[in-house]
């Protein structure tokens, strides 16, 4: 199967790399002079399902949370991906309300979601002053990370050129054809 992939972002890349290690024939079509130079290099790239709603949403993104967690098996190392989890705390009451409902809604849909002490907190952020959290409860994700997209971008392409694909920069697309079935 030959497959030309529009884009190399996060998703462009993730994508020719597992098409390219399934066997297809790849092609990766860049139109910026340097990968990561669009939305993928302007994004935090927040790993997380703690907002997602409805329930499929939120499923997708616990999905696409494993994915990157499963990497681990494929490669040596995984410098782009940052675990250790992420924590919130609210001011207001209403905010703290909400906070609690979605806290509870995310423990029954299976996701890992916790309340933690000011200790814990203090232990896994050394640096936030917990004066500012005073006595807002601490909702703590572990599960949750980032990702550096740039290096992420690089090291999905290098492994997609490993199984043969080609990426072509400075490369854009300005109309695709479609004759009898075919692109």
């Amino acid at each position: 199967m030959n497959v030309a992939v529009i884009g190399a972002g996060a998703v462009g890349a993730a994508v020719a790399y597992r098409l390219a290690s399934s066997g297809a024939r790849v092609t990766v079509f860049e139109a910026a002079e340097r990968l990561g130079a669009g939305t993928s290099g302007r994004s935090f790239a927040w790993l997380n399902s703690n907002e997602k709603t409805p329930r499929v949403y939120h499923d997708l993104n616990v999905a696409g949370m494993r994915a990157h967690a499963e990497l681990r098996s494929e490669f040596d190392s995984l410098p782009w991906l940052h675990a250790g989890g992420s924590v919130e705390w609210f001011s207001g009451e209403a905010e703290r309300v909400a906070q609690r409902s979605r806290v509870e809604r995310l423990q029954g849909w299976g996701y890992a979601a916790e309340w933690i002490t000011p200790a814990l907190l203090h232990e896994l952020e050394p640096d936030i002053d917990l004066a500012t959290v005073d006595d807002a409860p601490v909702a703590y994700f572990p599960e949750e990370g980032w990702l550096d997209p740039v290096p992420y971008v690089h090291a999905m392409l290098r492994a997609a050129q490993m199984h043969g694909a080609q990426v072509r920069v400075g490369a854009s697309v300005e109309h695709v054809h479609v004759a009898g079935g075919r692109v």
